[in-house]
């Protein structure tokens, strides 16, 4: 019993189907200016045994529907535009497959190169390295010159200060304690 209530109940559910499909079909083609059943286009006959024929406003397509009893088969087909579509997928595709293996190659040869490089890498970060602590030193140097620079100033002063000193003390009396101080300070 439970099981001729769910016959009945899949059977009025396909019914509501059918004429759910056959209302959109019908507004559809009344609402959208879709194609129109009609045979209103010259020369143009429905074949036997068929559902019918829809056709577009200006009789430029043809929508043929599946014959009322037996079986559809398709025996023949012909090439159109949708098929040399097609090709131009398979080539978008090779050139895709292309571009991809260049990107592979490229990145293999950047991986290399990024290899070979590490070597000179290091020697540069060495170089770089030794040429930071040359000029740490040649700034302490120039520094130390400076340094011995000032030094000279300095002593060339004192030597001026020196003979002027001696001189003095020669007019003054070239005999005196005072003028032989000043000649020993200025030979040393």
């Amino acid at each position: 019993m439970n099981n001729h209530k769910a016959q009945s109940a899949c059977k009025t559910s396909r019914k509501a189907i059918l004429i759910l499909i056959l209302g959109v079909i019908g507004s559809a083609s009344a609402f959208a200016s879709g194609p129109n059943f009609a045979t209103k286009c010259p020369s143009i006959s429905a074949p036997d045994k068929s559902s019918g024929v829809y056709f577009d406003d200006d009789c430029t397509t043809a929508y043929v529907l599946p014959p009322t009893t037996g079986s559809a088969t398709v025996t023949k087909y012909q090439q159109n535009m949708n098929l040399g579509f097609c090709q131009a997928l398979k080539d978008d595709e090779k050139t895709a497959d292309l571009t991809a293996e260049s990107r592979r190659i490229l990145a293999e040869k950047l991986s290399k190169m990024a290899k070979d490089f590490e070597p000179l890498s290091k020697e540069k970060d060495e170089a770089d390295l030794d040429y930071s602590k040359k000029q740490s030193e040649s700034a302490i140097e120039k520094l130390k010159m400076q340094q011995l620079e000032g030094r000279n100033d300095s002593y060339g002063q004192d030597i001026k200060n020196a003979r002027t000193a001696y001189q003095t003390s020669l007019n003054i009396d070239p005999n005196s304690e005072a003028t032989k101080a000043a000649e020993k300070n200025l030979m040393t």
